[in-house]
């Protein structure tokens, strides 16, 4: 197994001196009590990087950056989701409209970024809505590929499936809400 290059550039950043801060990385990884071997300041600075946190109540280990290049971060296992739930709505449907797995998670990514006040189950409702309409027998060779409904750069602009699909589920819960109020009344 090989160490991270990104935990090389964090011990960098932190000046923590490279064999020392991956010695005491090493020890917290495979459980072995380095009380004694490894300096008190290099311990203290390892875990002011956050390379990795320890709950020491709890027991568990969360490695913010993966010690070996191999390994998966908290961080990035929160993603799961786009592959897992939004993207198999694609696949389901016909295999090659899932997109390419990356760009989905990056697009996914920037999308959030660029709208907090979008969630999840926003997204997820909107992809269920726009995907069901080629479950009921819309030919999905015009359906737009999995990445691509996040959006997608056409001659310089950003175009967006799931913003109009956004907003489409936005409206018709608003109306479905007049249509309540409009009974009460």
């Amino acid at each position: 197994m090989i160490i991270n290059k990104a935990v090389y550039e964090q011990l960098e950043r932190f000046n923590i001196e490279q064999n020392a801060g991956t010695l005491y990385l090493l020890s917290i990884f495979y459980n072995v009590d380095a009380t004694g071997i490894i300096d008190d300041e290099i311990i203290k600075q390892v875990n002011f990087s956050k390379i990795v946190e320890r709950n020491y109540s709890t027991r568990k280990t969360t490695w913010n950056i993966p010690l070996f290049s191999d390994e998966r971060t908290a961080i990035d296992m929160k993603w799961d989701w786009v592959i897992d739930e939004y993207r198999k709505l694609w696949m389901d449907i016909k295999g090659s409209k899932g997109g390419d797995r990356a760009t989905c998670i990056a697009k996914m990514k920037k999308f959030f970024a660029a709208n907090p006040d979008i969630r999840k189950a926003d997204v997820m409702e909107a992809a269920k809505q726009y995907t069901s309409g080629f479950i009921k027998g819309n030919n999905p060779t015009y359906m737009v590929e999995a990445d691509n409904f996040i959006f997608k750069k056409v001659e310089g602009t950003t175009r967006s499936k799931l913003d109009q699909m956004l907003e489409i589920v936005k409206l018709s819960k608003g109306s479905e809400s007049n249509r309540y109020t409009d009974k009460i009344r």
